[in-house]
């Protein structure tokens, strides 16, 4: 394989509706690879008297514009044997199939359009080992630094198992992580829902085609549960060339993710495209429709680039065909010609 598949295993717990399964992880009972998936540590959030939701186990803070504040989470080695932790603390991301994640490496589209977590929090530490059967205390420091503002801040803390890292077969690298959110407003406030479609496009992602369309949740709620379907049409006509649903999706708030539909190892033709969508949640229904044009540039750029096309040999079909009919046409006129020159 070209590319480097990481996969990542994450130990996820109970959350609350409002906030996305991918928004709080922590932990069960199991203590072996083969029960835990990997997993090697259990963290839990220290809720403190400002918890604003008490039935989720990750911190939902309510706080003021000029708080200074502590909060620590317990991470515990569930094995007898050390593990080695890389801690980072994270702003809250939108991936490419709707789901909310903290990853610091995340390649997925996230354009903040609103205040961001690391403007108000940092950790204590970033690398530390654990020794089996034992907890570490990590500490998050909150300075809220005076500012004003109505909605949620949404973010989390993301820890990795670096010792665990290694390459299997096929160059896959797996990545053992847990993830724990951190939420903060400063009211009760409901903001308005605004999503809106940014720029789309055409590429090539991990050598495939897609295209592309940004989708923006421009204040500081969490949409969830929406519905979202975006089709490929050509500009003339109503063909469907090409399509892409998300049930469930959910959007970080202030962020924009980026929707690839991957267009199946088809060739793209040079041409006039409309890009539709339909997105609903449950306070509204969007409709979007965006034009955009291919060149023939463009177009055999990607085709060459993408290793799904299948190789088009019906130009040389046709030529061997071609050549064996005269080949064939040959051999009968030669049959033809020796079989009277024997009959004379």
């Amino acid at each position: 394989m070209k590319h480097r598949l990481i996969l990542f295993f994450t130990l996820l717990t109970m959350c609350s509706p409002f906030v996305l399964s991918a928004t709080a992880s922590a932990a069960g009972s199991q203590t072996n690879d083969e029960q835990t998936g990997g997993i090697k540590i259990r963290a839990k959030a220290r809720l403190p008297e400002n918890q604003y939701n008490q039935e989720v186990t990750y911190f939902d803070l309510l706080v003021a514009p000029e708080d200074k504040q502590e909060v620590f989470i317990d991470i515990t080695n569930i094995t007898s044997e050390p593990v080695t932790i890389a801690a980072s603390l994270n702003n809250a991301v939108t991936n490419n199939n709707g789901v909310i994640e903290y990853s610091p490496t995340s390649s997925q589209t996230n354009q903040s359009k609103g205040l961001k977590l690391t403007d108000f929090a940092q950790l204590s530490d970033t690398d530390f080992v654990i020794p089996g059967e034992e907890s570490f205390e990590l500490k998050v420091t909150l300075d809220m630094k005076n500012k004003k503002f109505d909605g949620i801040v949404l973010g989390g803390v993301y820890l990795r198992q670096t010792d665990d890292e290694k390459e299997s077969q096929g160059n896959i690298k797996h990545v053992f992580n847990t993830e724990l959110a951190i939420s903060l407003r400063q009211n009760e406030m409901i903001v308005p829902e605004e999503i809106s479609m940014g720029t789309i496009g055409v590429g090539l992602v991990n050598s495939r085609t897609f295209f592309k369309a940004d989708f923006i949740n421009k204040n500081a709620l969490i949409v969830a549960d929406a519905e979202l379907k975006v089709k490929v049409y050509r500009r003339s006509g109503n063909e469907l060339l090409f399509e892409k649903t998300i049930d469930k999706m959910k959007m970080a708030p202030s962020t924009q993710m980026t929707l690839l539909i991957p267009t199946e190892g088809q060739r793209l033709s040079a041409g006039d495209y409309v890009i539709k969508a339909t997105m609903k949640t449950s306070n509204n229904t969007y409709e979007f429709s965006e034009d955009m044009t291919i060149s023939q540039e463009e177009a055999k750029e990607l085709n060459e680039g993408d290793v799904s096309i299948e190789e088009d040999n019906m130009l040389l079909y046709i030529v061997i065909g071609i050549a064996a009919a005269v080949v064939l046409i040959v051999i009968i006129i030669a049959v033809i010609v020796v079989k009277r020159k024997s009959r004379k």
